[in-house]
């Protein structure tokens, strides 16, 4: 019997339905995750198909009208159709049938007789005379959160940070990948209380994300499973899981770790909230030291060699890049610490005259004047909102050429600076990250996975803490915060001012330090800047490609390839002479 796709069967052989929300409607609800998930009670799958028709149509009618009907409701009416089928029909003993016990036990009486069924009620009257735990009990120094289940939890933690992100005009892709990092939490430990968490069970659950697939949503693998089943029986084939033939891999133990800090910090949610344990609320942070911390990715700066072999590489020195950002966005990124993401989405706009012959970088998130580009999804955003600033421009990047190939965008209009449209899932850093790692890493011949982009933001913030070190006389070890300078360095590379003179207090940001210190001076931000210097490395002015221009690099490397494969023909003199 063919079962329709919403349809599927757990483990245990229940039939259940799934609906998955449309995405505009899933951003619009706020759930922490698009599936509807509900039990038909049935094992048997023409019962379920049955049962499922009219749950079918409410949704589809749901999804058309969703102002008729919240989130919620939809979950409990679908829930509501289905519990009417737990129902005997009129005439049948009611006892053969699940009946759910306070606490949710399901206990069922089969082949209960007539007159057996006051017995059977006595006893269930009795069962449910027994109180459901509390762990907000007198003592245990836990609110009455304590007794909401780790699902339950997530929802109201996702909310509450979805509403701090939003105030803060931080981007929504931030709340989308909490989401999907807390979406298995709640699976794996589905109906459990949060005051009952342990730092055991927590470890365990680290520990067996390793063994999760990767994009099992996505793909479907092994549907019907929670995750808790889901993670078991990919252990149980020691990590190797196939999805139509082919090995799908499981979470790297970066990802894990990312995992990891969503976790962290839902916990201390509740722990403010005096949903979990002070013991619990402490440890959870160390837990992800046993991850295995050496093995995860380390980002490195770059080296003055690496940075040799990058700008001084044939394909700078001989002009070999078609587009604009091939050449500029890894350049901006050495001489401003800026983000990938930060630097991809500027615009002609977003270049301003200083004064004469100095000019500003602004890194913003501000709405787009052009509606068609922002309807696309050409829209700005930032980080946080710390990463909103003004860095003054290094002299290099207009001896190389920026302010004159800047002019000759701006006559375009404000429009983006490097002629780059962010890519649908991973924005506005996609395509120049992916040709900083495919190519030029390549170019260079940089084969550490530890040196990727971001370590241009790292070999920035560690030339300039050298040199405030060098300025103030300071010792190597010292915290570079305690000093002016290095607070300025913070406010260049959008880190936060404020957290650094709180942060040993335990304390959140001081309002008079996050407030009122405000954009420094462009002065104060310039000094810190002109002592950024490499002075062993030739970089290579900018050349503007010709129109539709598509020189290919990897064809010269090709032939100078072949040219080494020739070996010079020796012969003597002699030999010569007879030649002649």
């Amino acid at each position: 019997m063919k079962l329709p796709a919403y349809l599927i069967q757990s483990r245990n052989g229940v039939y259940y339905l799934r609906f998955i929300l449309p995405k505009s409607l899933h951003e619009q609800t706020q759930r922490s995750t698009r599936e509807i998930r509900v039990s038909t009670h049935t094992k048997d799958p023409r019962d379920a198909a049955q049962r499922s028709r009219l749950a079918r149509v409410l949704f589809e009618q749901w999804v058309q009208s969703p102002a008729l009907c919240s989130d919620l409701d939809i979950t409990t009416r679908l829930r509501g159709i289905m519990a009417t089928f737990k129902a005997p029909p009129p005439g049948a003993s009611k006892f053969n049938t699940e009946i759910t016990l306070p606490g949710g036990a399901q206990v069922k009486f089969t082949e209960v007789k007539p007159e057996e069924e006051s017995t059977v009620e006595n006893l269930l009257k009795s069962l449910s005379a027994v109180p459901v735990a509390n762990y907000a009990h007198a003592g245990s120094n836990l609110s009455e959160h304590a007794n909401k289940s780790v699902a339950s939890m997530v929802e109201q933690y996702l909310a509450q940070y979805g509403a701090t992100l939003a105030a803060n005009n931080r981007s929504k892709n931030t709340l989308r990948e909490e989401e999907v990092r807390l979406r298995p939490l709640a699976s794996y430990f589905e109906g459990k209380p949060v005051g009952t968490l342990t730092t055991e069970e927590i470890l365990s659950y680290l520990n067996g994300l390793r063994f999760y697939p990767q994009k099992r949503d996505m793909l479907n693998i092994l549907p019907g499973m929670s995750v808790k089943e889901v993670i078991e029986t990919v252990q149980a084939q020691k990590g190797k899981i196939k999805h139509n033939g082919k090995t799908v891999p499981c979470l790297s133990l970066e990802t894990v770790y990312q995992y990891g800090r969503s976790l962290v910090r839902f916990i201390k949610y509740c722990g403010n909230l005096e949903a979990v344990s002070d013991r619990l609320d402490r440890k959870v942070e160390g837990l992800l030291d046993t991850l295995g911390k050496s093995q995860r990715k380390v980002r490195k700066p770059f080296s003055d060699d690496d940075l040799k072999a990058i700008f001084e590489c044939e394909y700078f020195r001989g002009h070999w890049y078609n587009k604009p950002h091939q050449y500029w966005v890894s350049l901006v990124g050495l001489f401003t610490g800026a983000r990938l993401s930060e630097i991809s989405q500027l615009r002609t706009s977003d270049i301003t005259e200083h004064d004469k012959d100095k000019w500003l970088i602004s890194f913003n998130d501000d709405p787009i004047d052009d509606d068609d580009a922002a309807e696309d999804g050409e829209a700005k955003s930032l980080k946080n909102k710390n990463a909103r600033r003004s860095i003054p421009m290094h002299p290099k990047l207009v001896n190389m050429g920026l302010i004159d190939y800047w002019k000759k965008r701006k006559k375009l209009g404000d429009v983006s600076l490097w002629d780059l449209k962010p890519a649908q899932k991973d924005g506005w850093g996609k395509v120049p990250g992916d040709f900083f790692s495919n190519d030029i890493r390549e170019f260079a011949g940089i084969k550490d996975e530890s040196k990727v982009f971001h370590s241009f933001r790292y070999t920035f913030i560690t030339k300039m803490r050298e040199a405030i070190i060098g300025s103030a006389k300071m010792k190597k070890e010292e915290n570079i915060e305690n000093y002016p300078e290095g607070l300025v360095l913070r406010q260049i590379v959008g880190h936060s001012i404020a957290s650094e003179f709180t942060r040993k207090m335990h304390r959140g940001d001081d309002v008079h330090i996050g407030v009122y210190t405000g954009e420094m001076p462009y002065e104060v931000k310039e000094r810190l800047v002109l002592r950024l210097d490499f002075p062993g490395i030739r970089f290579t002015p900018y050349k503007q490609p010709p129109e539709g221009q598509r020189k290919r690099y990897r064809d010269y490397l090709r032939e100078q390839e072949k040219l080494k494969g020739l070996h010079a023909i020796e012969i003597s003199g002699e030999d010569l002479g007879g030649l002649l």
